[in-house]
């Protein structure tokens, strides 16, 4: 069963209040199939992919977030691939060298030091 087809069997007999025999006409799937799943998932809200490996995650009705990784190995070979679309190469107003920072962090100076020696010396 793929990830659609089985959000389709639950919503169907949640949401719409069919029967397993009218779940089975439109899927074309077993009876004993669908009795089978609806059973094994009755805390199950919906499945959702894994955005590293593709892999189903089964939502569960807890009230929590969304799960986006199946465990924490994807979740951080999935930061590896990103961190470094992340970094933009910045100049620093002070001392004029290069700097590397994240892309959504506003900054000016590559470091404590150069912020306050350019603060102190605009005062004076």
């Amino acid at each position: 069963m793929t990830t659609e087809i089985k959000n389709k069997i639950l919503s169907m007999s949640r949401e719409e209040h069919k029967s397993i025999r009218a779940i089975s006409k439109e899927t074309g799937m077993s009876l004993g199939a669908i009795s089978n799943f609806l059973r094994k998932s009755e805390d199950i809200v919906r499945f959702v992919n894994c955005l590293n490996c593709g892999k189903e995650i089964p939502m569960r009705n807890n009230g929590g977030r969304t799960p986006m990784y199946c465990c924490s190995e994807c979740k951080y070979e999935d930061y590896r691939k990103t961190k470094k679309r992340r970094h933009v190469i910045r100049v620093c107003e002070h001392c004029g060298c290069e700097y590397k920072q994240y892309s959504f962090i506003k900054s000016r100076f590559c470091s404590r030091a150069c912020a306050n020696k350019h603060r102190y010396s605009r005062i004076r």
